[in-house]
């Protein structure tokens, strides 16, 4: 029976990972490097409302941002007991390499300098809100509330996605998966650009001292 098991989510997991990829193609989704440890992928869109931030950044609709996107195969796996106290650590830690390489991504392309703003559309439901929030301002991103859907085809594309989310949480890390996501909202995650510049290049410049001694 195990090995049955294994097999029929070997065999999930190549079907929606299969779907996964087209669906990124389509919409542009993309590695902004091929690294093992990266947990991010990037879109590139456009604002639709009207944000202030803490540090004084105004986001306007239609200006240019980039959406961050989890890489699911690469996320830790949290194993039968689900999320423990080393899987936090090996998660932050991938995020911190992640968004530093973010960062320099960005950095190295003049072309993107008008992109002022990350922003990561959160599925959160219930409780989970304020838990997710507090992680995520310890990199900078603030809340504006949760986005509700606005129209009939809005919720059917949220649903759409929160079918495909439990997908591949059943494809890549089977013990994180509930019925609960299908029911999850959205929650839009702001990080202004100088933030994370200013987390990530202060990290870099003592490394960068250290490697030239």
């Amino acid at each position: 029976m195990a090995i049955e098991a294994a097999v029929g989510q070997y065999s999930l997991g190549r079907l929606v990972f299969a779907l996964d990829e087209r669906l990124r193609r389509r919409y542009c989704v993309f590695d902004y490097i091929d690294h093992r440890d990266c947990i991010l992928r990037i879109q590139f869109a456009e604002a639709r409302e009207d944000v202030l931030l803490a540090d004084g950044l105004r986001v306007r609709p239609g200006d240019r941002l980039i959406d961050l996107h989890f890489r699911n195969e690469h996320l830790p796996d949290m194993g039968p007991v689900g999320p423990s106290v080393a899987w936090g650590r090996k998660a932050s830690k991938l995020l911190d390499f992640s968004l530093s390489e973010l960062s320099k991504y960005l950095a190295a392309r003049p072309h993107l300098n008008d992109i002022a703003v990350i922003r990561a559309i959160m599925p959160l439901r219930g409780k989970q809100s304020r838990h997710i929030e507090f992680i995520a301002g310890r990199y900078g991103f603030e809340s504006i509330g949760e986005a509700a859907p606005c129209s009939f085809a809005a919720r059917l594309h949220r649903a759409g996605e929160n079918t495909l989310g439990l997908m591949l949480t059943l494809a890549s890390n089977p013990a994180a998966a509930h019925l609960d996501i299908l029911l999850r909202g959205r929650a839009p995650l702001f990080l202004s650009r100088r933030k994370l510049d200013a987390r990530y290049r202060a990290c870099a410049a003592p490394q960068a001292a250290e490697a030239a001694r």
